[in-house]
């Protein structure tokens, strides 16, 4: 894939900093019909900084809480 460095990224009340973003065709995205609309996998190294991570897949949203 494609990476590079991202500028900040507010999610909800979160700032993501310093991230590095990577842009592919993942075969996984097709076995979870996601091909034809945005998509994230989100990596462990994001996951270990947030206080918190909800994923409510009945109103399809997710919410992150973060230390402050």
């Amino acid at each position: 894939g494609l990476s590079f460095q991202a500028p900040a990224i507010d999610i909800g009340g979160a700032r993501l900093n310093n991230l590095t973003v990577t842009f592919s065709d993942l075969h996984v995205f097709s076995l979870w019909s996601l091909l034809d609309e945005p998509a994230i996998l989100i990596g462990m190294d994001l996951l270990g900084v947030v206080a918190r991570l909800v994923v409510d897949y009945r109103r399809a949203e997710i919410h992150l809480g973060y230390r402050r």
